[in-house]
């Protein structure tokens, strides 16, 4: 997974999220949303996504 990634941060009823793009080995890209970027970059570094 390259962590060229776009970060774009919104709030959804009082809770700020963060949408992410990561592009992965493959040269696909993955997108998804979290309120916890640091813990989100993490299982993806460890590939725990599926």
């Amino acid at each position: 997974m390259d962590l060229s990634t776009i970060f774009i941060n919104f709030k959804f009823m009082e809770i700020s999220y963060i949408v992410y793009i990561l592009r992965c080995n493959d040269e696909t890209y993955y997108t998804g949303y979290t309120s916890n970027i640091e813990s989100r970059l993490k299982v993806h570094g460890n590939k725990e996504v599926h």
